[in-house]
């Protein structure tokens, strides 16, 4: 498992966007084939309107103009990400289940625990494809419920970050995986910031929350995702150069805020960097 490095969304109070850092392409490959995408909806507080929202924001996000932003990288072959809709696999996995963490109830895992729920469920064909072999082409994501805790070496969710992304290897495949952590009781300040529900399907402040965050491991994944393509001489990937970088909001028919409206849906979803100005764009 390797250690998490330069790939988190910081939580609020511990970072802000710098708008003087560069990134810049360190030839490594994108992830320029159409994608499928593996959400793991993670522990016992998950309803299926949640999932489903989830399920449609990833859906309708990487069709949506503020996603053209990320078809600005490109490889040395100029390949850039595919504008395809995204396949989706989802499966529920309960903390009581045989996948969870063993000792801990399922409930406090750490970034180890993660890697392994994750290539349990490839290996054991959760997801439906009958294979059992990792997807090269495939993004999966520990989405958390509520009452689950995250630990890294040194930080955590909501102590340092909101969710990662990373790779390792199964079987010789580099598997592309991300974490998010539901924040509505453990750290709404920090990694939500608002406490009006923005959409009455789910009405629900934790799921709003997770969805910038979401975004933000979707368009670093597809840029870098091996850690060896677009970032800045810190390690600064493209969304943490824009990091709760909003822009102008309006107010939704409920009363929280938004900048951005797909189909009948309202998101709060941060900018992301423009690989050729260096400016935070939502398009």
């Amino acid at each position: 498992m390797p250690e998490v490095r330069g790939n988190e969304e910081a939580a609020q109070a511990d970072s802000a966007a710098d708008s003087n850092k560069t990134i810049v392409f360190n030839g490594g490959p994108i992830m320029a084939n159409p994608l499928t995408f593996y959400p793991i909806f993670y522990g016992n507080q998950w309803t299926a309107s949640q999932a489903d929202a989830v399920v449609t924001f990833m859906s309708d996000v990487t069709g949506s103009d503020w996603y053209q932003v990320a078809r600005r990288y490109t490889d040395n072959a100029t390949n850039t990400p595919s504008n395809e809709a995204p396949e989706i696999r989802s499966i529920f996995q309960n903390t009581s289940d045989s996948v969870g963490v063993a000792g801990t109830g399922g409930k406090n895992i750490t970034t180890n625990d993660v890697w392994r729920i994750i290539t349990t469920a490839i290996n054991a064909s959760s997801f439906g494809d009958g294979s059992g072999e990792p997807d090269r082409d495939g993004v999966y994501f520990l989405l958390t419920s509520p009452e689950i805790g995250e630990s890294g070496k040194t930080r955590g969710f909501c102590r340092g970050y909101c969710g990662w992304h990373t790779f390792d290897y199964l079987r010789s495949v580099p598997v592309k995986y991300a974490f998010v952590g539901n924040p509505v009781n453990q750290c709404p300040n920090k990694c939500g910031g608002q406490n009006i529900a923005m959409n009455a399907d789910w009405g629900d402040v934790g799921t709003d929350s997770m969805m910038t965050t979401i975004a933000h491991e979707i368009v670093e994944v597809v840029t870098d995702p091996e850690e060896d393509a677009w970032y800045s001489k810190d390690g600064s990937e493209n969304a943490d150069l824009c990091v709760w970088n909003f822009g102008a909001t309006e107010t939704s028919p409920s009363g929280a805020k938004y900048n951005m409206q797909i189909n009948d849906k309202f998101y709060r979803i941060q900018r992301n960097r423009d690989p050729k100005t260096n400016e935070c764009l939502l398009m």
